[in-house]
Order: structure tokens, then C-alpha cells, then sequence
């Protein structure tokens, strides 16, 4: 399953943001595809600015936008080559 893949190496951003837990989400790759899981952080994680659909765990496309700490966090966007 997409739950129990481990990444192959890690590594770690820091978000100097209040609304941004510690550990808030992990971000891979997962039998081929890209991966967002919450890690059941206190604000949420959404994805393409949908302020009432919080994640668990999705799968991610290019040109998704990730928004870390609720709506109106500290957003990122997907970009694949």
C-alpha cells in the first residue's frame, strides 16, 4: 500500500510559519507516484485551495498547489519535469 512505503532517502524543510506544525506532512514517491500525507498536524494540509477538504493521504499532480497550515498557509506548487 501507499502507507507503508518507505523513502528511499529523506530529507527535511523547515516552515518557520506558526500554523505549520513540526512534523506536519511527508511528501514521496510511492510505487511510482507522487504522494502528500498529513502527519496529523494541528492546522491541516490542503490541496488546490479547497478551504473544507483537508488531507489525509493523496496522491499529487503536477500543478497541484499545497497549502501547509490551513487555508491561507504557506502554499507550494507541484512541479514535475
Amino acid at each position: 500500500s501507499l502507507h507503508d512505503a518507505l523513502p528511499i532517502s529523506s530529507c527535511q524543510i523547515v516552515i518557520g510559519d506558526r500554523r505549520v506544525s513540526g512534523r506536519h506532512a511527508w511528501l514521496g514517491i510511492a510505487l511510482g507516484k507522487v504522494i502528500l500525507r498529513d502527519l496529523e498536524s494541528t492546522n491541516g494540509t490542503l490541496i488546490n485551495v479547497h478551504p473544507h477538504r483537508v488531507i489525509g493521504e493523496t496522491e499529487l499532480h503536477a500543478g497541484d498547489t499545497i497549502c501547509f497550515g490551513g487555508h491561507k498557509g504557506v502554499e507550494f506548487k507541484l512541479l514535475i519535469d
